[in-house]
């Protein structure tokens, strides 16, 4: 009996010892009293090609960004991880982390992100968010880049990348190279639609019909020609008055 004990109270002392060091591991990244099993559960994709088996023959990147990012990450649940290594594939739309320099996905659906990482020696940040009305063959899943949040209006950027023949001159070529595209859309919470739009005054204008008088005054007040997303937003922080 005694020796049971002992048993019994060594194999307690290793399941406690084991709870501290996953608890110290991943438990200071969790900031939400709602626990989340990302880590966990998550899966890795190693050996998941992101293109063909040819890779040989594939020109480019699906991802946004090359190099790892540093980001928080907020979950359908209310849970939320910060300081995260972080990577986005524009062809595939999902958020991946790093656990031990490999590429996982979140087993718990994520529901928005930042981002800072660097493009071509500039930092870059971004945030993204999904939960937006069904758009056509773009789910309620589909991460959108919110360029310009409100709560009438936001502007959304949908971010992809997809494979081409790669030109080549003075004869065929069988390579892929991908190619990264933008479609803008704006969100009128109000009424729950999603309208493809363009990045200009007149693309707006003609998206918020409704709106265009004050869209055009206050961009030429303003002097804004939406020429980036800084005009974007000043624009949309007066919309959203």
């Amino acid at each position: 009996m005694y020796r049971n004990k002992i048993i019994f109270s060594k194999q307690l002392l290793m399941l406690l010892f084991t709870a501290g060091v996953l608890n110290v591991s991943f438990g200071q990244s969790i900031t939400s009293p709602q626990s989340t099993n990302f880590m966990l559960e998550a899966y890795n994709i190693r050996g998941r090609a992101f293109v063909n088996k040819d890779a040989v023959n594939v020109e480019g990147t699906p991802l946004l960004n090359t190099e790892w990012g540093k980001g928080d990450v907020k979950f359908r649940n209310g849970g939320w991880v910060k300081d995260m290594d972080l990577k986005f594939n524009l062809e595939r739309n999902e958020l991946y982390f790093n656990y031990n320099g490999e590429l996982y996905l979140f087993n718990d659906p994520v529901y928005s992100f930042t981002m800072k990482y660097n493009n071509m020696g500039k930092t870059q940040e971004v945030f993204f968010r999904n939960g937006y009305p069904i758009n056509g063959r773009l789910g309620n899943e589909t991460f959108y880049e919110v360029i310009a949040d409100g709560e009438k209006y936001q502007f959304l950027s949908f971010k992809y990348a997809f494979l081409s023949n790669a030109n080549s001159y003075g004869g065929s070529s069988n390579k892929q190279i991908f190619t990264n595209a933008d479609e803008f859309y704006l969100f009128d919470r109000i009424a729950g639609k999603m309208i493809r739009t363009k990045k200009t005054v007149a693309g707006l204008n003609e998206a918020l019909p409704m709106l265009s008088d004050k869209i055009t005054k206050l961009s030429a007040e303003k002097k804004i020609k939406l020429r980036d997303n800084g005009e974007i937003r000043e624009l949309f922080a007066l919309l959203n008055q």
